[in-house]
């Protein structure tokens, strides 16, 4: 029985993390050196892959402070959780604030973590070494938040290493208020009494942390998505827009997300720490990019929260903000909705003032692309800008100074990316970077689509400028159509003409079957029309290579996880009015593992992600962890064999 359960434990060791295992790694929070966002084997629901007692299906969502700031001044009641998974009171007890706000019907209750980083940044302190440009400190994002709260306890007294649950209320013209709370902090963790604790959680349900349990629960009210992008995006581009009219600019308020609704609206703002997590969750994910202040992603969004809404194959497009906090200043009363003022200080795709260190923050920058790998922009193809930061937010290390397309072993600066910018990312892939929404020129370089929101929406003026557009032979607005036409191409989205079209290109992929075989499939390998050459196909040696019009159909769960089939690719040669470019994978496998792992068949009844995954684990040799197991069972079976001849001598002692 003993070594039944020896054996069954060194394979759910093994074998767990091959196939997909959907329990998560945790990292140690008492460990100085871990970072939990690179520690954890994902799932996508980042409260359950970090909170070890926190099952699936919890009551939380984590917030970015953007988004905190936005339920904080909106009319309801809303329940709010300070505290990360790196606080040991956090692990403590927020499965007993799960169990209570279930018992009582709380449906969600969102979770704003003061280390945006999830390690080290935390903002809640004045004597903070972090900083953005012109050296301001980090602080100040925790001081804008604390501006909509009422002064005194619970907020006067919180520290970030507590966890604190509060009752938020706010009415129509009025400031907010706490109408309970309840605070558990560190110097109570050796006298944790569940009971006890889930007691006083239970009152905060009721509103008043003196009422007793029969009182009525306070209903929770839920601020969606839908509702935080059409605000703080509209508000954004109504400012850049409502200026004087020109080639550029609308010159009058303006809405976005005309047509959707929350029921079909799919994007969803990550914060840091869960794009992280969202890297390490297996399957296909479309990411965006972009920032509410940013005028470029305000032209594109309302294109983008469309596609993926008519598009059946896509439930969600993870929004992240690179700017790591908010960046818009509202009015109040009556215009609480009207955005003021308009700042970019805090954003970490700056790079670090390599004299006065200002905007050491760009380390968060560094770490939030270097998971994707050598992906392709606009500024890496023309080798002409990356960013400086320090790997791992390691402020006492070197920071590296090669550039990223340079021939060197040494740690490189991060490719720098322009906002917005879209992609579909895959980590089960040599090149995670399956797909990316850009505009390849003539000469093999590519632009990345910095919009305007006159451009997109063809306004009068902007149609007057009949002038070449950054050497793109279009105008502006003939740009701009090409780049609404590549984002309904991303999300394979197509018209009744462009599926004529399609078909028409899908013969002309059949004529060249012949021309590709044996130099590389959907950009993999050498020449062909989807080969590392030009566009017209020919031998040539690089690598990053188009797929023009490709599509990959995704199914999205809730949480993250993701089970995808790939659809058939389109592939389109380089027409004169310049056909929509969406580049997509592009493998760095040599032929040998990349033949060798093609003809693999999958076994009947193996999911074929997870096969897949097995093989991209294998293709460099045997992994340390099987080696180490492999021996292990080796020493249980020698165990074995010496207990049984064990067993004979005594047998034939006793005969004797």
């Amino acid at each position: 029985m003993t070594r039944n359960i020896i054996i069954s434990l060194i394979l759910a060791l093994v074998i767990s993390p091959l196939f997909g295992a959907t329990a998560a790694v945790y990292a140690d929070t008492n460990n100085a050196g871990a970072y939990p966002w690179s520690k954890v084997l994902a799932t996508g629901d980042y409260i359950a892959d970090t909170y070890e007692e926190v099952p699936s299906g919890h009551v939380f969502e984590s917030v970015t402070q953007e988004r905190l700031l936005d339920i904080l001044s909106s009319n309801g009641n809303y329940y709010i959780v300070f505290g990360g998974p790196r606080q040991a009171t956090s692990q403590k007890v927020l499965e007993a604030i799960n169990q209570q706000a279930k018992t009582d019907g709380i449906t969600k209750i969102y979770h704003f973590d003061p280390y945006i980083d999830g390690y080290q940044v935390d903002i809640t302190k004045s004597t903070t070494t972090w900083k953005a440009n012109n050296g301001r400190y980090v602080y100040e994002l925790w001081t804008r938040i604390t501006a909509l709260l009422p002064e005194g306890p619970p907020i006067s007294d919180y520290d970030s290493s507590d966890t604190l649950l509060f009752l938020y209320n706010r009415e129509s013209g009025n400031s907010g208020s706490i109408r309970a709370y309840y605070s558990f902090k560190s110097e109570n963790m050796e006298t944790y009494d569940i009971n006890v604790e889930k007691d006083k959680i239970e009152r905060v349900f009721r509103g008043n942390n003196l009422a007793s349990s029969e009182d009525t629960v306070v209903a929770n009210n839920v601020r969606n998505d839908f509702a935080f992008f059409s605000r703080v995006y509209n508000a954004g581009a109504s400012k850049i827009e409502g200026t004087v009219p020109s080639v550029s600019r609308i010159g009058a308020s303006v809405t976005l997300f005309d047509g959707l609704t929350s029921a079909n609206f799919k994007l969803h703002q990550i914060n840091f720490v869960e794009l992280q997590n969202l890297y390490n969750t297996p399957g296909e994910h479309i990411i965006l990019y972009g920032a509410s202040w940013c005028h470029n992603t305000q032209a594109i969004i309302g294109s983008v929260a469309k596609a993926a809404a008519t598009s059946s194959s896509v439930n969600v497009v993870y929004v992240y903000d690179t700017t790591v906090g908010n960046q818009q200043t509202y009015g109040t009363g009556t215009n609480i909705d009207v955005s003021t003022a308009v700042s970019t200080d805090f954003n970490s795709r700056n790079n670090i003032s390599l004299t006065n260190l200002n905007n050491n923050i760009s380390y968060m920058y560094g770490e939030a692309v270097k998971p994707l790998g050598d992906f392709i922009t606009e500024d890496n193809s023309l080798k002409q800008a990356s960013i400086y930061y320090y790997p791992n937010g390691d402020l006492s290390g070197d920071i590296p100074t090669a550039n990223p397309w340079e021939d060197t072993i040494a740690e490189k600066k991060a490719i720098r990316l322009q906002m917005p910018f879209l992609l579909s990312y895959d980590n089960s892939k040599a090149k995670p970077v399956t797909k990316q929404w850009l505009h390849k020129q003539t000469n093999g370089t590519y632009l990345e689509y910095m919009l305007e929101l006159a451009w997109v929406r063809a306004t009068d003026l902007a149609k007057s400028d009949t002038g070449i557009y950054r050497n793109t032979g279009q105008t502006k607005v003939g740009f701009a159509e090409e780049g609404i036409s590549a984002i309904k191409t991303f999300f394979g989205d197509s018209s009744d003409d462009d599926k004529d079209k399609d078909k028409d290109k899908d013969k002309e992929k059949e004529k060249d079957k012949g021309k590709d075989k044996g130099n590389g499939e959907s950009g993999e390998g050498g020449g062909g029309s989807n080969g590392g050459g030009d566009e017209n196909g020919g031998s040539g040696e690089n690598t990053d290579t188009d797929n023009i019009g490709s599509t990959a159909t995704q199914t999205q769960g809730s949480g993250g996880t993701v089970a995808r089939t790939t659809a058939k690719a389109t592939v389109a040669k380089a027409a004169a009015k310049k056909t929509p470019t969406v580049v997509p994978k592009a493998s760095a496998l040599d032929e040998d593992i990349e033949n060798s792992i093609a003809d693999i068949s999958v076994p009947e009844g193996t999911n074929a992600v997870e096969y897949a995954s097995l093989s991209e684990l294998f293709k460099n040799g045997v992994p340390p962890q099987i080696a180490v197991a492999v021996a292990l069972v080796l020493l249980v079976i020698a165990g074995m064999v010496l207990d049984k001849k064990g067993i004979l001598l005594r047998r034939k002692a006793v005969k004797a």
